[in-house]
């Protein structure tokens, strides 16, 4: 279930020498800067797979580049992200992971987010917390544990193709029903 209360905060722009986007949970009293996206009444769940290697794969390949950092876009990057359909126990799963990223995230607050997510100086334990995370998340798309992004790559790609597949029988449908 989605929280009205709180948002996930998007980076517009972020290095592309990060393994993981530095995305973060706000509150509705917090007010978001022109350098970010948000998306609102986010949960857990949500959070886990945004912060997946599987979606960094994503980004790398469909986002745009300012300079060589990623342009995030929720238009092109966000919105056109393929997730199965989730059980409530995968939902679980995730949350349950992303709840151990964010509370390892807590015991290095002395550190920006920045600092914690730059690769040469990431703590091993919210590095070993991704990890976990990333298990999870691959196991959504696949049993079989993925040995590259190009194989992330092709299973996102089916998934899409699939979901566009879907979208495009329905708005003719629709127009068909219209018709009528």
């Amino acid at each position: 279930m989605n929280n009205p209360d709180t948002f996930i905060v998007v980076p517009r722009t972020t290095s592309e020498n990060r393994d993981y986007i530095p995305f973060a949970f706000y509150t509705n009293d917090t007010i978001a800067i022109d350098s970010c996206q948000t998306i609102p009444g986010a949960n857990l769940s949500d959070f886990a797979v945004i912060t997946s290697k599987m979606h960094v794969s994503w980004v790398r390949k469909v986002a745009g580049y300012l300079g060589t950092s990623f342009r995030y876009s929720s238009a092109i990057v966000y919105n056109n992200y393929p997730v199965p359909v989730l059980s409530d126990s995968q939902k679980q799963a995730l949350s349950e992971q992303a709840r151990n990223v964010l509370i390892i995230r807590e015991n290095h607050s002395e550190k920006t987010l920045a600092e914690m997510y730059d690769p040469d100086k990431m703590p091993e334990d919210l590095r070993q917390a991704h990890y976990e995370l990333d298990l999870v998340v691959d196991r959504l798309y696949r049993s079989k544990p993925y040995n590259s992004d190009e194989e992330r790559l092709a299973d996102l790609f089916a998934l899409y193709e699939q979901m566009t597949e879907r979208r495009n029988q329905n708005e003719r449908r629709n127009i068909e029903h219209h018709r009528r």
